[in-house]
């Protein structure tokens, strides 16, 4: 089972991209779990009881952005995969200080972000054969 986090102080694209995830996944077989944060204080929160394998993270929230919450989260964790998904090109490079598997620009596009968890399966020897 596959433990995910998603980070988007707008409640719409929150809604969104956890549509677009549950809706691939399912198509896949993988198990899962999601879970949703408005803020990168309540997933820093959780995170210390709870670790994500994979976390879908905005850039642009207030207090926190998303560059420095990846910064705590690669402080107690360099195995967490972390996509950013912003409406910015301007972070890309910052993305990188933090080892980011893929970087989604919204509008989302479903094909971007099922490459990006194609991606993520190949690198955790995830068997997908069974699935596909």
């Amino acid at each position: 089972m596959i433990n995910l986090a998603i980070c988007d102080d707008s409640a719409i694209e929150r809604q969104l991209l956890e549509k677009i995830v549950n809706s691939l996944l399912n198509e896949k077989g993988i198990e899962f779990k999601i879970s949703s944060y408005n803020n990168g204080r309540d997933l820093m929160k959780a995170y210390q009881k709870e670790k994500y394998q994979l976390i879908f993270l905005d850039i642009m929230m207030e207090e926190l952005n998303g560059i420095d919450i990846g910064k705590l989260i690669r402080e107690q964790d360099y195995d967490a995969e972390i996509i950013y998904c912003t409406s910015s090109q301007d972070f890309l490079l910052a993305s990188y200080e933090v080892f980011a598997l893929g970087y989604v620009l919204k509008p989302y596009d479903v094909f971007q972000i099922d490459r990006l968890l194609e991606y993520y399966f190949y690198k955790h020897v995830i068997d997908t054969a069974k699935y596909l």
